[in-house]
């Protein structure tokens, strides 16, 4: 393999290790984000997909993403701290509809 074939193979590499460890320290910073916020949540798949409830409202939740949506609803959101702003009811609904688009 040529020099530069190497090198692109070590890069490729590396930034598989970098997003695995991204990922892997996204999961453990939301369950600490979500607990901290006194949000109840059942891990399922070794923590991969979380099931996160307050106050009823309950949300389906990928952490190493950030993925989320609010069940009964079928568009997607991304990220832990808009997640718990959205079950905490920190949003109005004419706020909410503006996040969805609406």
């Amino acid at each position: 393999m040529s020099e530069i074939g190497e090198i692109f193979a070590a890069t490729k590499e590396q930034r598989k290790h970098e997003s695995k460890c991204r990922k892997r320290n996204n999961m453990n910073a939301s369950r600490i984000m979500l607990g901290k916020n006194n949000i109840n949540y059942e891990s399922k798949n070794g923590g991969v997909h979380i099931i996160a409830s307050y106050q009823g409202k309950v949300a389906d939740f990928w952490p190493s993403t950030g993925k989320f949506n609010i069940r009964g609803d079928n568009r997607y959101f991304r990220g832990v701290r808009l997640l718990i702003k959205i079950l905490r009811g920190d949003y109005t609904e004419e706020q909410f509809k503006a996040l969805r688009g609406e």
